[in-house]
């Protein structure tokens, strides 16, 4: 064999969207309202979503896409609806900049606090307590991030592969040229 190693390439945010039902059926939680993004990894996490929470009896009440194909930034529409739907649970199936400006805006419109629960994935507390954001940790109250270990640093292997990633031309391998990776999908 050619390769000793083996890296998988699939996003894994979306196996988050099994991990987060698993949460809600842990705490009970009968309804759940799903914020995701209009791309693809936001469509099929969305449909991961709705596959498990059928299986586990679960009604998603409200659920709407927002940062369509990356055409909008406004997220307004989606809180909104989420606020006169009545519902409390949120699941968000979004990474990188969409979710961070949905937190962030949900927050300024006080829909992240003691009264909702707001289920993200990776760890996004950095990019919202820091910069310009002007958020506080207490701010965040009612967050649960599920996260995934991105950097094996040291790691001889994972080090050879971000040398071989950074090599290559991003125009080909959206994301590659760099050795700094932040998530496996945009």
């Amino acid at each position: 064999m050619g390769n000793s190693h083996f890296f998988r390439t699939i996003p894994t945010e979306l196996r988050f969207g099994r991990v987060m039902m698993d949460f809600v059926v842990n705490r009970g939680w009968k309804r759940v309202a799903v914020l995701y993004t209009g791309d693809s990894l936001g469509l099929q996490m969305m449909d991961t979503i709705d596959v498990e929470a059928a299986k586990r009896n679960i009604t998603i009440g409200y659920r709407r896409a927002f940062w369509d194909q990356g055409a909008s930034s406004d997220v307004g529409p989606a809180l909104e609806g989420l606020e006169s739907s009545g519902h409390r649970i949120v699941l968000v199936a979004a990474v990188s900049v969409p979710q961070i400006r949905l937190i962030i805006e949900a927050v300024n419109r006080r829909l992240v606090s003691k009264n909702y629960v707001w289920l993200t994935i990776n760890q996004i507390t950095e990019p919202l307590l820091g910069g310009n954001a002007g958020l506080k940790p207490m701010d965040l109250n009612g967050l649960f991030m599920f996260d995934n270990l991105l950097k094996l640093t040291d790691y001889k292997p994972y080090e050879t592969f971000l040398d071989k990633w950074a090599a290559l031309d991003p125009k080909e391998y959206p994301y590659a040229g760099q050795r700094d990776i932040i998530a496996n999908e945009p």
